[in-house]
């Protein structure tokens, strides 16, 4: 299965005022990030896209804290990512690390970029666009666009089929 999460911005505690996460620490924010991931039931063989902006320095603690996570890891990186995407410690978490992607998830094309795209690949033909960057902003309403941020998917990774079947571009899933 393919899963897709954005922002995550481990090991950043300016982003718990800045995006007003709901949490006392950045460390309260970790738990609860690696908690829901092994909740969500991802195993080894399940592909995680990540969307960017998965932390900027640290390299070697967000590397050791991608590594417990299950799943086969993809990022596409982020404004916050290419100071770490050239140490070894982060970029082994991962089993590519690229600025642009386009995958298939259950015959459907999907385009992975950071940032919101107006029309990507595909838009006229029924491809979808998944992205981060803006976490709990909205952007005007386009069908078969996606923002895939912690902010707005509870810091768990989603599934394409899950976000179709919220019908928005922006929405905040319960709590796990």
């Amino acid at each position: 299965m393919k899963y897709y999460i954005s922002d995550l911005h481990l090991f950043h505690p300016a982003i718990l005022q800045k995006c007003s996460r709901p949490f006392a620490t950045i460390d309260d924010m970790h738990r609860t990030i690696f908690q829901n991931w092994k909740k969500k039931g991802i195993g080894p063989c399940d592909e995680v896209y990540i969307l960017g902006d998965v932390g900027m320095y640290h390299e070697k603690g967000i590397g050791k804290f991608l590594m417990a996570l299950p799943g086969k890891k993809y990022l596409v990186t982020g404004n916050h990512d290419f100071k770490n995407i050239h140490n070894r410690d982060f970029s082994s978490a991962f089993l590519w690390c690229r600025p642009y992607a386009e995958v298939r998830d259950t015959e459907r094309k999907v385009v992975l970029f950071h940032y919101p795209i107006e029309e990507w690949n595909g838009f006229y033909v029924g491809s979808y666009h998944l992205h981060g960057h803006i976490h709990n902003t909205t952007v005007t309403h386009i069908d078969r666009r996606y923002n895939v941020s912690v902010d707005v998917i509870n810091y768990t990774p989603v599934t394409l089929d899950e976000l179709i079947a919220y019908g928005t571009c922006f929405f905040m899933l319960p709590l796990l």
